[in-house]
């Protein structure tokens, strides 16, 4: 039997079974006869097909002369289309269903000669139906304009209304397998390297959230390929099943030419569906109900004013907080007002009163009969379109508040993940909560145990005391602190802060102040709780969650008014080698200098390589001591640090899996949700770095790149892999001495071609060696330049699209609210790292395809209409996406110019390698092409006059080729 890839989300069919008691098993093929253009052919053809279990065969590329819609003498239903209107009529599709299924075909529709569907009624399942549409691409040597016009027939062939969909047949692309974990729609098994039209079938799988089924299941790899080239030498996998119901696919296998020997140069595909009447049928568990609170804001901050919140003399810390928190509670519980709850709100009147309906015909003991049968059917599609509608209503609602849709959608969300299973260390799986409990208690108690020893460094010297609180910082905290985060144990919000006003802000103040002074904090901020968030990989591993720590929000608004304190001490101690939690820093500076870097090295073929170093559970991995000492180290005031060392010291939480929940005490680590943990995480990090005795690396006009951080993202400079193992090694020994731990198997390293292939290991494991790497959220590779990265962005920029597709294809809602809700979301995805682009004219034109494909979607035309591009721009208002792209590398090119603290991303923009030579030929597209090619070697002078430069449109250095600068 075949086996499914483990990694896909598409499980849960059973195989194997004798008898399909519930269910209902369907074998549909997909081929590429080549030729079928006469009824001698067909009938042979047709004899073949007898050999396998196949109900329905969707053929193409049948090149007849004229359609044929016949019953043939063996009972098959012929349904073909005919071939184009040319010498070779090339193209031709159709279907050829077998005579038991040919009373279930409600319509079949010819469309072209490239496109048809069939649509047919599922037996057992009511009025639910499948529908195939049966494709066949045009060739690698058609025009880019024919290939649009294929996928917009396609296009027409989906808006046929039904339960499911099927697309299958010959693409004449090459999607390979799964690039990266995002790309869901695909499985491990795919076939060869991903080509344009590979990349063109997967953006159209992305946009309609179709997955790619012959990618998912394990073969041999002679049962894999689907076309063999006619000197027999080449073999390619190019026809694909694609679905929007993966959960339906049992398998998808190839039959051999020793079955079906017909003489195509394509093999048979073949798919069995397996559909489980019970589970399709199923209504949604209820869920139980919440009482939500509508919380009034006017009458707290009233009742909080009344309120005697000031500090008794003679009050222990732990009780007077106690007092505080439950007078806040008062105030909050006493000025909200219970509402109904949400889920209870998505059903309309007429729905209820259906519901009613069939209670009454129940207990009249009417159920057997049809009318109650037809009305269960209409209550279970009235509700699922109220909830649907719902949804789009509060969509809307945010959209015209200018609100978050990614909270909206958090809000109406009716379920959470919860794991069914977990490994222990040894890698046993269990179902059984009880024990699924002790796994959790015994990874986190191991993950915040301390395990190496680092002693606290002695402080020669008293500090300042600790000034008192002043209530205006309590204030300009709590305005620091986002609305609408978690609480901790105490339930107390953000708004119960930002509401309570002046009187509070002089209540907390007073306590901060206490607190300071003497360097204790109450008990209950030493409690939390912890939810884990699922990264990506197996869900059954605990490795793969991230614990973030929801902490007292009057915790948070204390440490960051000690963050606020001490955050000019802590960027001061700062290289410019982290640019991770830093003012004036973000990732396009890194990301600007490993860009620049690899550019200037392929130019001058300087030896190159790029190691990039990931830490297991970094965060929670670094010891306490090795925090404080490093705040020691550079400066910070002793008294903060004795106060953090307080903050951070018999700190437990609870994981809730289920219902009990698991007790965790924290050793170590610093608390992520806390806002002063990530500059805390950096200083250690920096002071780890600064202690490595590192030579070499890569020489930028006198001054060594050896490597860079943001954060924990940790990357590596060389010029071959013997240096850069040297250091990597030495990085593993200090970064052990204070609790990290180097995460061998996800830690990757790549070389240009001008350093020599060699072996990386570290404790005798061969580090992984790596074509392209995403650094960043950026793709790096020295082979495919920058094209990977695109393809990444635009498939982002329709897996954005899609996401407010609801939106954006709604009739009702303005156009201009349409884009906006566009430039919000979209632009941001599709242009993410742009500002360090190199873009060549081709790689413009696909974004811009790109774009005028999602405008053509949100203003419902077509390439047949003709709508010029200009026209089209005009009614959806849309920001052309590549004049932003240029728009934006020209603020970024005039702010690096017009940097003055010697950072590596200035360093690296003036970098010219003099010691070396470039290769002979023309040079390949610099970044910094377009500003010389219109300004000027010295452009950056010009960038330095902020108003001149915002006149300078940096698109037209295409037309300028030849002029000025150029080069």
């Amino acid at each position: 039997m075949p086996r499914l890839c483990t990694t896909s989300p598409h499980l849960g069919i059973r195989q194997g079974r004798n008898k399909d008691h519930g269910r209902i098993r369907i074998h549909i093929a997909s081929h590429n006869v080549r030729t079928l253009s006469t009824d001698s052919l067909l009938d042979i053809y047709l004899q073949q097909i007898e050999k396998i279990k196949a109900d329905i065969v969707g053929v193409c590329e049948t090149r007849r002369a004229r359609a044929v819609s016949a019953k043939w003498s063996s009972g098959e239903e012929i349904l073909l289309g005919e071939g184009a209107d040319n010498v070779s009529r090339t193209g031709g599709v159709g279907f050829i269903v077998k005579a038991k299924m040919a009373p279930y075909v409600i319509s079949c529709d010819i469309q072209s000669p490239r496109v048809a569907v069939l649509k047919i009624e599922l037996q057992k399942l009511g009025d639910r139906t499948l529908k195939i549409v049966q494709v066949y691409a045009p060739t690698a040597s058609a025009e880019d304009d024919e290939l649009e016009r294929f996928y917009e027939e396609i296009e027409r062939a989906l808006k046929v209304k039904s339960t499911y969909t099927i697309v299958q047949g010959d693409f004449n692309a090459v999607v390979g397998s799964r690039l990266d974990g995002t790309e869901h729609l695909l499985g491990r098994y795919g076939v060869g390297v991903r080509n344009e039209r590979g990349n063109r079938l997967v953006e159209f799988a992305e946009q309609h959230k179709f997955s790619i089924m012959n990618t998912f299941f394990e073969k041999k790899a002679k049962r894999l390929w689907t076309w063999r080239s006619p000197d027999t030498k080449t073999l390619r996998q190019i026809d694909y099943v694609l679905t929007d119901t993966p959960r339906l696919f049992a398998d998808v296998s190839v039959i051999g030419e020793s079955v079906i020997a017909t003489g195509s140069d394509h093999r048979l595909l073949r798919s069995v569906i397996l559909c489980d009447v019970r589970k399709e049928n199923r209504v949604l568990h209820s869920q139980r109900t919440l009482i939500r609170r509508t919380f009034n804001a006017d009458t707290y901050a009233t009742m909080i004013a009344s309120s005697d919140l000031q500090m008794k003399s003679g009050n222990s810390i732990d009780a007077d907080y106690e007092d505080l928190v439950e007078k806040i509670m008062q105030a909050v519980k006493a000025s909200s007002t219970a509402t109904e709850p949400a889920r209870r709100r998505r059903i309309t009147p007429e729905a209820v009163q259906m519901m009613k309906k069939r209670a009454r015909m129940k207990a009249e003991g009417r159920v057997q009969t049809a009318d109650y049968r037809e009305l269960c059917e209409a209550i279970r599609k009235k509700i699922k379109c109220d909830y649907e509608g719902f949804r789009q209503k509060k969509l809307r609602e945010a959209a015209e508040r200018r609100v978050s849709l990614k909270a909206v959608e958090r809000d109406i969300c009716l379920r959470h993940h919860i794991p069914s299973a977990l490994k222990d260390d040894t890698g046993l799986r269990t179902t059984n909560r009880l024990r699924m409990n002790e796994i959790c208690t015994k990874f986190f108690n191991d993950l915040y145990s301390s395990k190496a020893v680092v002693a606290r460094a002695v402080q020669n010297t008293a500090g300042e005391p600790i000034p008192d609180v002043m209530w205006e910082e309590v204030e300009h905290a709590v305005k620091q602190i986002k609305a609408g985060k978690s609480p901790g144990c105490d339930n107390i919000r953000p708004e119960h802060l930002k509401a309570g006003g002046l009187p509070l802000f002089k209540a907390l103040a007073q306590r901060f102040s206490r607190y300071c002074r003497e360097k204790r904090i109450p008990a209950a901020w030493k409690k939390s709780r912890t939810i884990l968030l699922m990264k990506k990989g197996d869900p059954e591993s605990l490795d793969n969650y991230r614990p973030i720590t929801l902490l007292s929000q009057v915790y948070k608004a204390f440490t960051r008014i000690i963050l606020n304190r001490i955050v000019g001490d802590l960027d001061m101690a700062m290289s410019r080698e982290q640019a991770g939690f830093r003012s004036g820093y973000s990732t396009l500076d890194h990301l600007h200098v490993v860009r620049q870097l690899t550019e200037k090295c392929g130019e001058y073929r300087i030896p190159l390589c790029i190691a990039f170093v990931d830490y297991r559970k970094a965060f929670d991995s670094v010891e306490t001591n090795a925090m404080l000492n490093a705040m020691s180290r550079y400066g910070v005031n002793s008294c903060y640090v004795d106060l953090l060392e307080e903050l951070n010291k018999g700190c437990t939480t609870e994981i809730k899996l289920f219902n009990d929940p698991c007790q965790i005490k924290i050793c170590k680590g610093v608390r992520q949700g806390d806002t002063i943990s990530p500059k805390l995480f950096a200083l250690t990090l920096e002071a780890l770095f600064t202690d490595l005795d590192w030579t070499g690396g890569i020489e930028i006009d006198g001054e060594n790149l050896t490597y860079l951080l943001f954060a924990d993202d940790c990357v590596v400079f060389a010029h071959d892999a013997s240096e850069l193992q040297a250091k990597l090694v030495q990085l593993q020994t200090k970064s052990s001495e204070i609790g990290l731990e180097m995460n061998l198997s996800k830690t990757k390293w790549m070389h240009n071609q001008f350093s020599p292939t060699a072996t990386v290991k570290i404790d005798g494991e061969t580090i992984e060696e790596v074509k392209s790497f995403k650094y960043l959220g950026h793709q790096l590779s020295f082979t495919e330049g920058s094209s990977g990265e695109y393809s990444r962005r635009r498939k982002a920029a329709w897996s954005s699209f899609n996401k407010i597709s609801t939106l954006l294809l709604d009739e009702d809602l303005p156009m201009k609210l349409k884009a906006s809700l566009f430039h919000s979301t979209v632009i941001p995805a599709v242009l993410y790292g742009a500002e360090c682009w190199s873009s060549t004219k081709a790689d413009e034109e696909k974004f811009a395809v790109m774009q005028r494909s999602m405008e053509r979607r949100i203003c419902k035309v077509s390439l047949r209409e003709h709508i010029t591009n200009t026209e089209l721009r005009r009614r959806s208002g849309l920001v052309d996406v590549v004049q932003e792209m240029y728009k934006r590398k020209r603020e970024w090119a005039g702010h690096v110019a017009r940097l003055k603290d010697n950072r590596w991303t200035f360093r690296l923009t003036n970098w010219v390698p003099l010691d070396h030579k470039r290769a002979p030929g023309r040079p390949k597209l610099r970044w910094a092409d377009p500003m010389v090619n219109m300004l000027g070697q010295q452009w950056k002078r010009r960038a330095q006059d902020r108003n001149g430069w915002l006149k300078v449109d940096l698109r037209e250095w295409r037309s300028s080729r030849g002029q000025v600068g150029y080069r």
